[in-house]
């Protein structure tokens, strides 16, 4: 089979201009990369009884990896536990304050071209499941027009309530925007519409297509091994921001969709890791062993950070010999500096001080930290977090 340039090159075009805009020039490192400001999942379950929802396996280890790995503090999940009128874990006004309390949010349902199912309901006769869905629709936010409403699932022949994209872009968006939330929608269809435009959030995620709970789960999985610096496209720690771990569908399932947005996001702050298109001395000075016996140094994060904490308690120098550390001060949010002199010979270890490097935002999202020797090789933010970031350098 042939290939021509005219199909390769935008997609490679495409890779090259995401490459520079989150790893190129320095001054850009953090500029576009934010952790949410909530440490709390929510995932939405209505159809938890299904035994066809085989992915709420993989939504338990969604929440291991962010509560175990990452530090988030808090997880939600709403579930549907019987097939009947009972809508039990899933009422209508934890549906309508979903969005506000999400750091990151997972709706694990039944969808369709432009719409997604809130909920459904399986009685004695059709008529009592109309009357239980309009009783759903009635008891929350009061919905615009036809943005939600009740209808008999064409695949399961009960009704159900389904919601279409106006009205996640009046009651969702302005929560998910707030939370800088990385929002998951696992259901069928919810990215060939403009459902992830109006569903708002900082990292948005849907499928092109129709997929089994066993394809969303490997898909889940894999992202958030990839983004806890587990796993990733280059070796660990090297994929934690979304846009990167998604790298282009690489290992997903086919219809597994990024809506691509004016920034990334990461799980929680590292010290941003050296790749092929970086050399380590733009992200960490100094780290040899042939630091000379005066100079500056810095020390470079992935993500915008909370600068309101001292940078002198932030990141602390422990030195031998006549070595003396001073003028350690934020630039930015996403780097600190320093100076250094000695007279003689000498060895400095430096201190990322997890406790007191949080994300910016005010969700307690501290440091997945790591350790690096005096040849720049080591471990970047690889989980679990709040773990403190060393490294050393020295005159021989």
């Amino acid at each position: 089979m042939m290939i021509s340039h005219s199909t390769i090159y935008p997609k490679f075009l495409a890779r090259l201009i995401l490459l520079v805009s989150l790893l190129g020039a320095h001054s850009a490192y953090a500029a576009v990369v934010y952790s949410p400001t909530k440490s709390r999942l929510n995932i939405w379950e209505p159809f938890y009884y299904d035994a066809d929802f085989l992915g709420q396996t993989g939504n338990t280890v969604v929440a291991r990896i962010l509560t175990v790995s990452q530090g988030y503090t808090t997880v939600e999940r709403f579930q549907d536990t019987f097939d009947d009128l009972n809508p039990d874990g899933c009422p209508r006004a934890a549906w309508d304050t979903f969005a506000v309390s999400a750091g990151v949010a997972l709706v694990d349902s039944h969808g369709g071209a432009g719409e997604i199912v809130a909920i459904g309901f399986n009685g004695r006769s059709l008529g009592q499941e109309k009357s239980a869905a309009k009783k759903w629709i009635r008891s929350g936010l009061k919905p615009t027009g036809s943005t939600m409403y009740e209808e008999v699932s064409p695949s399961r022949n009960h009704w159900q309530v389904s919601v279409m994209p106006d009205w996640f872009a009046t009651n969702w968006f302005p929560g998910f925007n707030t939370n800088r939330s990385i929002v998951i929608l696992a259901a069928c269809e919810t990215a060939t519409s403009d459902l992830l435009q109006k569903i708002g959030g900082r990292s948005r995620f849907g499928y092109s297509a129709c997929i089994s709970g066993v394809t969303i789960r490997e898909d889940l999985v894999k992202l958030f091994d990839r983004m806890n610096g587990t796993k990733g496209i280059s070796g660990p720690g090297t994929s934690r921001k979304a846009e990167i771990a998604y790298d282009f569908r690489t290992g997903y399932s086919n219809s597994f969709t990024l809506l691509e947005n004016a920034g990334t996001t990461t799980l929680c702050p590292s010290v941003e890791h050296p790749n092929e298109d970086q050399e380590l001395i733009d992200l960490l000075k100094p780290y040899d062993r042939y630091a000379g016996l005066k100079g500056s140094g810095y020390v470079t994060f992935d993500t915008h950070c909370d600068n309101t904490k001292p940078a002198d308690q932030v990141l602390t120098a422990t030195p031998s010999g006549t070595a003396r550390v001073f003028n350690i001060k934020w630039v930015d949010d996403y780097k600190i500096t320093f100076d250094y002199e000695a007279t003689e010979g000498y060895t400095v270890t430096m201190k990322v001080n997890q406790s007191l490097l949080l994300a910016e935002g005010g969700a307690p999202l501290h440091l997945d930290g790591g350790s690096v020797d005096q040849d720049g090789e080591g471990e970047y933010g690889v989980a679990p977090n709040e773990d403190d970031f060393t490294w050393t350098f020295s005159q021989e």
